[in-house]
């Protein structure tokens, strides 16, 4: 799994890489804000590969029940990167990139806690538990690929709002990103909801499946039982 989502997560940041240039020019950034916008980016993008394979461990944990030490890590992380946000731009005169590599660094942070904890949790002592199954990637993708699909669509038609926005110049671009930030903030009660209904209909379905398995087996066990029970008899 931890392979995989590393995979995948440089495909992206390669992709991104390739493509950030004429997307940046397709979506009317301003000359004004073009470069700095870049050099941003090209730190920001890193952020994916630790947001990917976090999400992946931090999903884990709360699918098992345990929502407590993930909301623990994300506190700390976010504390950690305001800390940092202060010191790369009000020591150090940073700037805006300053936020940016300090959100990098605590998005490193948070994904190898993540896995630690995952690790931990689970009990996983060898590499060899984590292994590649190529039945569980197919179950993985028929779920994730909608949701994928969704997002993208969703992303297309937020870039296409980005354009006609940068096009009236940077002024309206920050008072853009002020509104976003706090539409984000007002946004995070839905969200919470959302992943917690998610959470709960995972382990109960789960505890189902296990209750029905084990269930059949024991059926299964005792109709065997009973045939050799009559063949003895016989």
């Amino acid at each position: 799994m931890a392979i995989i989502s590393i995979l995948i997560s440089v495909i992206i940041v390669i992709i991104a890489i390739s493509l950030v240039y004429p997307l940046f020019l397709l979506i009317n950034v301003p000359k004004s804000i073009f470069d700095e916008s870049l050099k941003i980016f090209f730190i920001y993008v890193f952020t994916l590969i630790t947001n990917i394979i976090g999400g992946v461990f931090v999903s884990i944990l709360q699918a098992l029940g345990d929502s407590k030490r993930p909301f623990i890590l994300s506190l700390i992380s976010g504390l950690l990167n305001m800390l940092l946000d202060l010191l790369f731009i009000s020591v150090f005169n940073m700037g805006i990139a300053g936020a940016a590599l300090a959100t990098v660094l605590c998005q490193a942070l948070f994904g190898i806690v993540a896995f630690l904890l995952t690790k931990k949790h689970l009990n996983i002592e060898t590499k060899e538990r984590f292994i590649y199954d190529k039945k569980y990637v197919k179950e993985l993708m028929k779920i994730g690929i909608p949701s994928v699909i969704q997002q993208a669509v969703m992303s297309v038609g937020s870039l296409a709002i980005l354009a006609l926005i940068n096009s009236y110049g940077s002024e309206i671009i920050s008072a853009n990103t002020v509104a976003e930030q706090i539409n984000g903030l007002l946004f995070i009660p839905a969200v919470a909801i959302t992943n917690a209904y998610a959470t709960f209909v995972s382990i109960f379905f789960n505890i189902i499946l296990w209750k029905y398995s084990k269930s059949y087996k024991i059926a299964s066990e005792s109709i065997k039982q009973i045939n050799l029970d009559e063949i003895e008899i016989q």
